[in-house]
């Protein structure tokens, strides 16, 4: 409508719809200020913070932001970043297209002048009630855990156990330290905690997907990466273009039964990789693999530690965490931890500088002695006769 010849500017948030049945497809379209359209029960942390960087305006979703099986993380991440949050339901999926224009104010999502439906706004006071009425529900949830972890643990029994089909490794990683940088949220942070520790050990290092770019970031060279299939896809992009260019060597990771597209797509460029069949997470393969070449100890930066991170991931991603870090054990150092354990290998200069100040302390008590005394004066009359020999030689 136009008023004066102007275009009337109406009230709400304006993008372009992305619609796909797979919250991955969504995910490989997104632009700036556009509208994710998912069908993503209980959305977690990992979506949210695509979804983030992909700089959406507003993510409306036809399942439940938090259905109340667990606490998850998505929504707050995307609130406390300003997204909207829209909460409708699988009826509404048929008026939703993909590329069209929409315009959602105060809950009601329109399409040009006609209005579709109209959904909940799910502000941060909803996402603080429904997270509260989830955790209630942790014990089921645990409950349910450990039948996941054995049903996984017949899955992966030889990996697990006796690292069957894992690669060999190029580089020296017998008794010695290993840093493991992986795609988490708070690896950038968590890799600053440990710069002096690298700077001084010089562990081997592996990173995992934008764990891999993080470290060059840092200006780190990575001996190894562990990528995924779906992170090798994205071949065509300068930041994985980076990757498989500087790291000095190359493990593709993909669960069973996936097509090797990835694989074909990295060998038709003429990279060399060494394949990895499994159902545990990327990360837990890279862990995993170094493990399995004996190394002093394994520092990961990027992973959760707290019950909720653990718990905001899928079935089979909880199992293959919880069970590959008890395969660790004592080997795994969380990068926060670092700092508070090591506090600096001791250098030359601290040596000398320690014994400089020794030899002081002792010259400083000697003089306080008689004989002490009489050193003093000898030692000041034998600078007197130095310098008056450097002047008569400059006279």
């Amino acid at each position: 409508m136009r008023w004066g010849g102007r275009a009337e500017v109406l009230p709400g948030l304006t993008g372009t719809a992305r619609v796909d049945r797979r919250t991955s497809g969504v995910l490989a379209r997104l632009g700036s200020g556009d509208i994710a359209v998912l069908n993503e029960p209980d959305l977690d942390q990992a979506t949210a913070r695509e979804l983030i960087a992909a700089g959406v305006a507003a993510v409306i979703d036809l399942a439940p932001f938090v259905t109340g099986r667990m606490p998850n993380l998505g929504p707050e991440l995307l609130d406390r970043a300003g997204v909207l949050l829209l909460q409708a339901g699988p009826e509404d999926a048929v008026a939703l297209k993909d590329g069209a224009r929409l315009r959602i104010h105060q809950g009601v999502v329109h399409s040009g002048e006609r209005e579709l439906f109209t959904g909940t706004v799910f502000d941060a006071e909803q996402i603080a009630v429904a997270a509260a009425a989830a955790r209630e529900g942790l014990g089921r949830q645990l409950e349910s855990f450990s039948h996941n972890a054995s049903a996984y643990l017949r899955r992966e029994e030889r990996l697990l156990l006796h690292g069957d089909g894992l690669p060999g490794l190029s580089g020296k990683v017998a008794d010695r330290p290993v840093l493991v940088v992986t795609d988490g949220p708070h690896r950038g942070e968590q890799l600053d905690l440990v710069a002096q520790f690298v700077r001084e050990q010089r562990p081997y290092l592996v990173g995992v997907d934008e764990g891999a770019e993080e470290l060059l970031r840092s200006r780190l060279r990575p001996d190894l990466a562990v990528v995924s299939d779906e992170y090798a896809d994205r071949v065509d992009s300068e930041a994985v273009t980076r990757v498989l260019g500087h790291a000095r060597q190359l493990v593709l990771h993909r669960p069973h039964g996936s097509s090797d597209r990835a694989g074909e797509r990295l060998g038709r460029r003429g990279v060399a990789v060494s394949v990895v069949q499994s159902d545990a997470t990327t990360a837990d393969v890279a862990l995993l693999l170094v493990h399995r070449h004996r190394p002093e100890l394994i520092v990961e930066a990027g992973g959760g530690r707290t019950l909720e991170e653990f718990l905001d991931r899928g079935r089979n991603d909880q199992a293959s965490a919880f069970l590959t870090r008890l395969r660790l054990g004592a080997d795994l150092v969380d990068a926060r931890a670092v700092p508070r354990l090591y506090s600096g290998r001791t250098r030359s200069w601290h040596l000398v500088a320690v014994v400089l100040a020794a030899l002081v302390a002792l010259w400083l008590a000697m003089a306080t002695t008689p004989i002490g005394n009489v050193w003093w004066h000898a030692a000041g009359d034998l600078l007197d006769s130095v310098l008056t020999w450097l002047k008569g030689l400059f006279s």
